[in-house]
């Protein structure tokens, strides 16, 4: 597989993952939402991760509540997507390569 391909498809998995985990922590309609009303750690350390798209949002806002959940939603994804490549660019860094088809 070459680093590219290996760098998209493991970024597209980890923005995928993280933002399922985004949404069983943060989310109002989660399973887990009532526990993570009273076990706080967990919640505000993904809040913390989330202030770049939620300043992002402050700054593009549209006018309808709507369009804010919808580029909030989005600018989270991209967060998730450029955290996404740069692990594994530096995964196929540390590995020497390995990933990108030179052994």
């Amino acid at each position: 597989m070459s680093a590219s391909k290996f760098t998209s498809a493991f970024a597209v998995l980890f923005a995928a993952i993280a933002r399922f985990l985004t949404w069983l922590v943060i989310g109002e309609w989660s399973p887990f939402h009532d526990y993570f009303l009273d076990h706080l750690m967990v919640k505000n350390f993904i809040l913390k991760l989330l202030i770049i798209p939620y300043v992002a949002v402050l700054i593009i806002k549209p006018e309808t509540d709507f369009g804010d959940m919808l580029v909030a939603t989005v600018v989270e994804l991209l967060q998730w997507l450029v955290l996404g490549s740069l692990l594994a660019l530096f995964i196929n860094f540390v590995s020497g390569g390995r990933q990108s088809g030179r052994s």
